[in-house]
């Protein structure tokens, strides 16, 4: 989402595609966020797309599956861990951001603090491209996250931010079926609104058996 908000998710394995979230005119930058479900295993498939996406700037990552300890080590050549959210006692889950050397840019920790786990699990950086501030939110709200407390989070986070005149991208994985009528895409799409926000991903980012997002 963006203010300029964009919105949306995608993933690296193979029913998750990768998206770009927001990118200039020219091409010269890009944002894209991938769902890994465990960025150890996916180090290699990540740096192959970066390879073909040579002009991302920011990455934004979710369900990474390690600990505040583990993610630091888990290098990605040419990029910077710039924000993350881990959980404490639970495995799987969590979110980061990772932001290309050449960008300048600094975590946004009280956004970060937004954070519930199993619910809301949000990391944040501000950051400048093309004489531009730019604040990137990566969130992931598991299936069974409570979907009320989530959109309190949501509009939290735009409370916080849409006081700063800056351009706001917001990826994730929501886990919600944004491309079938249902309570939960109602009641996003209106807070998105509400907040002069923009939806950017208007295709399935990931397919099951049961559904598609």
């Amino acid at each position: 989402m963006n203010k300029n908000r964009e919105q949306g998710s995608s993933g690296s394995v193979p029913n998750r595609q990768t998206k770009i979230i927001a990118k200039n005119k020219d091409q010269k930058w890009s944002m894209i966020h991938q769902n890994v479900q465990s960025l150890g295993n996916s180090v290699d498939g990540i740096l192959n797309m970066l390879k073909n996406n040579y002009s991302c700037k920011i990455l934004c990552i979710t369900e990474h599956w390690k600990s505040k300890d583990e993610l630091p080590y888990l290098a990605l050549e040419g990029f910077k861990l710039g924000s993350a959210f881990c959980r404490e006692h639970n495995e799987h889950g969590g979110s980061a951001v990772f932001v290309h050397n050449t960008v300048k840019f600094k975590p946004r920790k009280k956004i970060k603090q937004l954070s519930i786990n199993n619910i809301f699990e949000c990391s944040a950086v501000e950051c400048e491209l093309d004489n531009k501030q730019f604040v990137v939110v990566s969130i992931y709200r598991p299936p069974a996250g409570n979907f009320g407390t989530f959109l309190d989070c949501m509009e939290n986070l735009f409370l916080k931010t849409v006081v700063e005149q800056k351009n706001i991208v917001i990826a994730g994985d929501f886990n919600v079926e944004l491309l079938k009528h249902n309570e939960n895409r109602t009641n996003l799409l209106s807070l998105i609104s509400s907040f002069n926000t923009c939806q950017s991903i208007f295709e399935n980012t990931r397919i099951t058996r049961y559904s598609a997002r």
